[in-house]
């Protein structure tokens, strides 16, 4: 995991763009340092199955993850987030290859 900068090189605004490197870390311990998981649904797509079935999932790797939603329609361009209390996630194994084998976009905050 590589985090960094866009910066003019030399400090000059009239320079070229480059990519500065502030640190880089090991991606088996970013995965304890995941604060948040960011999980964008289309308003379409959220039914009682894929609720229940993210719910399940969730009781099943209880952490320390902050879970949030991003419910979105894109037909009337509305984004409403919202912000689980009842859930905390366990961002290692099976919740994250849950996400990904059901093609649930999500981002994560460190």
């Amino acid at each position: 995991f590589i985090q960094g900068r866009v910066q003019h090189r030399f400090g000059k605004p009239d320079a070229e763009l480059e990519f500065k490197i502030l640190s880089i870390q090991h991606l088996a311990d970013v995965a304890e340092s995941i604060s948040s998981i960011r999980i964008e649904l289309d308003i379409h797509d959220v039914c009682s199955t894929l609720t229940g079935m993210l719910a399940e999932c969730a009781k099943r790797n209880e952490g320390k993850t902050v879970l949030h939603f991003t419910i979105v329609d894109r037909a009337d361009d509305v984004r409403i987030k919202l912000r689980s209390k009842r859930f905390r996630v366990s961002t290692s194994g099976e919740f994250m290859q849950f996400l990904d084998d059901n093609q649930i976009n999500y981002s994560i905050n460190i």
